[in-house]
């Protein structure tokens, strides 16, 4: 018997329905990803917004809706939140080979951007069309969601990010020399990740090798030998730190009719001082947004998404 995976969520306030597209954006890319895309959305009965939910490193927006054994899974708590809008959530499928695309367009990846901004967006307008957009996300997706929201805010008028990639410095430099043992020795293979995922700091090579891919077409800007970055190949990164970018988009981010900012102080991931800097370019820039650092890690980072949808219902 073949039944549908989410038969066995009883959600009182929403109907789930899926959200079915060929991207033509996803064509063609370089890690043979799929193309045909199916991901779970979630319809209040009388939405007011649309929520684009984008995932973190190594994880996928559908998954938000696997059943879990002691705990509540997103769409569940979702149910039981009194001050989250009523909306239709979009659970973004952006998963590629190595984890993650930090839903930007990547030659040696995907156009992710593209993929959600065209082919997303246009299904999504079609079904509801006048609803404003609000796209939300910790870790990688909270800096998807602030790509997103920062370049495109005629279609994404509200952002979430909590605990975004920043400040690649103090992200990215500890990463480097952790797995410079295994990368001064070793080259990785995309369609051989199954020996990676077996060592102890498995998380570390992967997110140093999926970044490389997506910032810099593989190439890592690192010397594993001396321990210095490599500044030719550095400076590609650095154009996609929001630290660099959201400068740039000031523009824009004042167009965008709502910004929340959240991070942990005890983030293990140093993301706090990244935080820390845009917020404080926000303020020089008298860009209006919400800030707060929250007493956890980035361990804790599922349980600040009430508050920001609270927020998100109180700025509608």
């Amino acid at each position: 018997m073949i039944i549908d995976r989410y038969e066995s969520l009883k959600l009182k306030k929403f109907q789930i329905q899926c959200l079915s597209v060929q991207s033509r954006a996803l064509q063609g890319n370089a890690l043979s990803d799929p193309v045909d895309r199916k991901m779970p959305i979630l319809v209040a009965k009388k939405p007011k917004v649309v929520v684009w939910v984008l995932a973190g490193f190594g994880g996928n927006g559908p998954n938000y809706l696997n059943l879990r054994g002691y705990e509540k899974n997103f769409a569940e708590n979702l149910d039981d939140w009194r001050n989250a809008p009523a909306a239709v959530y979009v659970f973004v499928d952006a998963w590629t080979k190595v984890g993650g695309s930090q839903f930007i367009n990547s030659p040696a990846v995907g156009k992710y951007e593209d993929y959600i901004v065209k082919d997303l967006y246009k299904e999504v307008k079609k079904a509801f069309p006048d609803l404003p957009h609000a796209v939300m996300g910790g870790s990688s997706g909270g800096y998807g969601a602030l790509h997103l929201a920062s370049k495109h805010p005629d279609k994404f008028s509200y952002c979430g990010a909590i605990a975004p990639d920043a400040f690649f410095e103090a992200m990215f430099l500890p990463e480097f020399l952790k797995t410079s043992n295994f990368f001064a020795n070793k080259k990785v293979d995309a369609n051989k990740l199954d020996e990676i995922l077996e060592l102890r700091d498995w998380h570390s090579i992967m997110n140093v090798y999926a970044m490389s891919l997506i910032y810099s077409e593989g190439k890592i800007p690192f010397d594993f030998h001396y321990g210095k970055l490599i500044p030719s190949l550095w400076r590609k990164w650095q154009a996609k730190d929001p630290v660099q970018f959201l400068p740039k988009r000031k523009e824009s981010l004042k167009k965008l009719k709502g910004l929340f900012l959240e991070v942990g102080y005890k983030d293990q991931f140093y993301l706090q001082f990244g935080a820390r800097q845009i917020h404080s370019q926000l303020k020089k820039d008298r860009i209006r947004h919400h800030y707060h650092e929250f007493n956890g890690n980035h361990f804790d980072l599922s349980t600040r998404r009430e508050p920001f949808l609270q927020w998100l219902n109180s700025n509608l």
